[in-house]
């Protein structure tokens, strides 16, 4: 797996953790209730994405948490099974994430991919992530 791989299932995971964790217990109507919300609002900030983009965005998303979901309470699998599955799915969406963005936001999630992920990490728990229960 190259660095730019690497790093897109870096972003997707933090992503994915945020839409995953939210399904242990019902939290307030706030960001963190809403993980495919804060995660699309985190993807909108950091790309400037469009309404219209926004909208095409928001089912992929979708579709990652639920994916992750599955996995996490999938208790038929193996953890090894089990990455391998979330690492598709990474892929998937960072697949079809890409066709949707213009050429400056690529160059943008580009960016995002290659610096350090804490930065993102910080901003996750803050805004898009609820507290480990």
């Amino acid at each position: 797996m190259n660095r730019r791989q690497h790093c897109a299932m870096g972003i997707l995971l933090a992503l994915a953790c945020a839409a995953g964790a939210q399904q242990s217990a019902p939290a307030p109507l706030d960001k963190a209730a809403h993980p495919v919300a804060a995660n699309l609002a985190l993807l909108t900030a950091k790309l400037d994405l469009t309404a219209d983009q926004q909208e095409k965005v928001r089912p992929i998303l979708q579709e990652l948490h639920q994916a992750m979901v599955k996995l996490a309470h999938d208790e038929g699998i193996s953890p090894d099974e089990r990455m391998g599955k979330m690492r598709d799915s990474f892929y998937r969406t960072d697949n079809e994430l890409r066709p949707i963005l213009n050429d400056e936001q690529k160059a943008k999630l580009d960016q995002i991919e290659h610096e350090p992920h804490s930065n993102l990490h910080h901003q996750l728990s803050e805004g898009a992530l609820p507290a480990a229960q």
